[in-house]
């Protein structure tokens, strides 16, 4: 019997750079954001620089991670910075394997010690939410005033802000929907009557279509993102307010939700998060304060006989 001999495909040698554009042209397949690919590309040019754009990617392994940690630990002593470099370069490394590049290769994080956020303050967000004079102030004024006065409402992304068309809002029923969200699932979420009333005023000035964005630019087309964050960083510091965080005001709703005694099932389902794990996570930063003052409604003090209790001799 003849032998059949079997022909064994060689796997093509590649660089890092080489498998980095095939990794970019996954997620591009996959449809994600041109956000997060520039994240992918701004976050893994340390490692590219450690490694090195031409070397053959069947050299990246265990040992190299372990070096790379150190030196990132070496020049930047962050943490918080390391881990997230380290999160995208997760996500390179699971590709590299996935395509028979690579020997599996382990990513663990480093320990952070967890503080919570300086939210916005009570007093901070009255100042904020003061009504400025429609008559006088300009549009770009009054339309950063209700582009707040929407954020702290919905603790809605400034990409989601953005992108919400007039026609998104269901004024009989009070809810808006979100169709751009960072998961890319439509997202309907409850609207305050408050603010429905302010969106309702505002469109009186700003009219439109309901294919039109909600808020705007001067001209009437759709704010970027830069625009928008760097508008209510504008409009903060000119109340005095010397936070100027957009992506604060989503914080200071969870840490709100939280103190107030909202549970996070439903924080998860208002955030959009896709999994418990983020709404989890505000609930463990802001949960001892919402321990504080609990006397009111302790089960003990409640089985308490408000009578004195006399003591035989």
């Amino acid at each position: 019997m003849a032998r059949i001999k079997m022909a064994v495909q060689k796997q093509e040698v590649k660089t890092l750079s080489q498998c980095f554009e095939d990794f970019i042209k996954q997620c591009k397949r996959k449809n994600l954001s041109e956000a997060t690919i520039r994240s992918y590309r701004h976050h893994l040019a340390k490692f590219f620089q450690y490694f090195g754009n031409d070397t053959d990617i069947a050299m990246y392994a265990q040992n190299t991670v372990y070096d790379y940690v150190s030196h990132l630990q070496e020049v930047l002593n962050n943490p918080t910075t390391i881990n997230t470099g380290l999160r995208h370069l997760k996500a390179f490394t699971r590709f590299l394997n996935e395509q028979g590049y690579i020997n599996a290769v382990k990513i663990s994080f480093l320990k952070v010690q967890e503080t919570a956020k300086d939210c916005y303050t009570e007093q901070e967000l009255r100042m904020l939410l003061r009504k400025p004079n429609i008559k006088e102030c300009s549009f770009a004024e009054y339309r950063n005033w209700c582009m707040v006065n929407f954020l702290i409402g919905t603790g809605c992304r400034i990409s989601t802000l953005i992108n919400v068309r007039i026609a998104d809002i269901d004024f009989d029923n009070a809810f808006v929907t979100f169709r751009h969200t960072k998961n890319k699932q439509p997202q309907i979420i409850p609207l305050p009557q408050n603010l429905i009333s302010i969106i309702q005023e505002y469109l009186e000035v700003r009219q439109g279509t309901g294919e039109d964005y909600l808020f705007c630019n001067d001209l009437g087309t759709q704010l970027h993102p830069h625009s928008a964050s760097h508008a209510v960083m504008a409009y903060n510091r000119s109340k005095g307010i010397t936070k100027t965080s957009a992506h604060l005001f989503r914080h200071t709703f969870a840490k709100n939700w939280v103190m107030q005694g909202g549970d996070i099932f439903r924080l998860q389902k208002v955030l959009g998060h896709q999994t418990l794990q983020m709404s989890q996570h505000y609930s463990n930063l802001y949960g001892v304060e919402a321990l504080q003052n609990t006397d009111s409604f302790n089960l003990f003090n409640k089985l308490q006989s408000p009578t004195k209790i006399k003591v035989q001799k």
